[in-house]
């Protein structure tokens, strides 16, 4: 509605003026226009950049931290095959220990069965 009161304006004004006038006035609001235009490009183009800009601080700030997880895990992951080794000379061990275990029971199991019939054994006589 503002721009046709302004359009009613300047026809009432293009009444009072001369051709010569009124082509001077659309000219000068042309060119108010167009700075208008460019100004406000201008002005997206900026917030544009300053978010590009933030954007590429956080990626930088997200790399270092990826960069920063990267050695850490390479670290903790470069002795990996040691331990493997190690657990699996571990568990090598515990079931030998585990089967002289067994052996042990079953020996341990005889003597009592033989003692159990020493005794009766020794009680029938």
């Amino acid at each position: 509605w503002r721009l046709r009161l302004l359009h009613d304006h300047y026809l009432e004004l293009a009444v009072s003026f001369n051709i010569n006038q009124l082509i001077w006035f659309y000219r000068q609001l042309m060119i108010f226009l167009i700075i208008a235009v460019n100004l406000s490009i201008t002005l997206l183009n900026i917030y544009i950049a300053i978010r590009i800009w933030q954007l590429r601080i956080i990626i930088a700030r997200i790399t270092t931290i990826l960069i920063n997880y990267e050695s850490y895990f390479n670290v903790l992951l470069q002795a990996t095959p040691q331990i493997m080794c190690q657990g699996q000379q571990n568990i090598f061990r515990v079931r030998q220990q585990y089967q002289l275990l067994q052996l042990q029971t079953v020996k341990i199991r005889q003597l009592f069965w033989l003692l159990n019939q020493s005794y009766q054994i020794w009680r029938r006589i």
